[in-house]
């Protein structure tokens, strides 16, 4: 695996976007940042990177352009987060946050981009690790980190070898059998339960109901009020 460190960034999802000449083309690129002077989330949320406290990674690789189940790259990152500390009860709140006690401590970008006649695949993840809760409190929800949460100081490099590993694993075996294999852990650590009430934002439209059930996809079943039942494969949720 091929790492790029840097001290500050503007973004590791941005610079790898904008650095396709550097990655590895037969595995693995891994940039990291002890600090995001402009951190981007999903919906093109500023993401709080303050310096030195943090891991803020993303793994660019190539992919074949029928690369199945490609989608399911960010919930096979998730997965990785989870495996990497083990000995928490964090959960994956559809489609690809870890919150740990009901509050959010990770979130994952995951891009893509034409490279040829290829998939260039851009996974970032954000954990909170060390961060204060001055500054958690900045964050647009409510937000922890693993100290906060444990009560002591985490080394920051272990935690990132260990994601490494995780996701080197991962990485290949998703590559040879597809999601499957993942599907049982990811609804074994889910935050969504059958029938719990939701409200997505998908398409600029806000639809509520109850959960019903998760496709081998992470594709979200929901019946909403009126009793239709309709799937989602991306989208903002809310539990109401």
């Amino acid at each position: 695996m091929k790492h790029i460190h840097f001290e500050t960034i503007d973004s590791t999802n941005t610079w790898a976007k904008n650095q396709p000449g550097v990655w590895d083309l037969n595995g693995i690129t891994l940039i990291t940042a002890d600090e995001q002077t402009a951190g981007r989330g999903r919906y093109k949320r500023h993401w709080v990177s303050p310096p030195n406290v943090n891991l803020y990674a993303t793994f660019a690789f190539l992919t074949e352009k029928g690369q199945k189940d490609i989608a399911n790259f960010s919930q096979v990152l998730a997965l990785s987060c989870l495996q990497s500390l083990p000995y928490l009860d964090l959960k994956i709140k559809w489609p690809n946050d870890i919150f740990l006690n009901g509050k959010k401590i990770a979130g994952i970008l995951c891009e893509t981009m034409m490279l040829g006649n290829r998939v260039g695949v851009i996974c970032g993840v954000g954990i909170n690790i060390n961060m204060p809760k001055e500054a958690c409190a900045h964050i647009d929800q409510p937000a922890t980190s693993l100290m906060l949460e444990c009560g002591k100081v985490f080394d920051i490099e272990t935690i990132l070898n260990n994601l490494k590993e995780k996701f080197f694993a991962n990485h290949s075996l998703f590559l040879s059998k597809g999601f499957a294999p993942f599907f049982p852990l990811f609804l074994e650590h889910s935050y969504l339960k059958k029938g719990d009430r939701i409200s997505v934002v998908n398409n600029n439209q806000i639809n509520e109901g109850r959960v019903e059930r998760f496709h081998s996809d992470c594709s979200l079943e929901m019946i909403t009020h009126d009793g239709n039942h309709v799937v989602f494969y991306s989208g903002e949720l809310n539990l109401n």
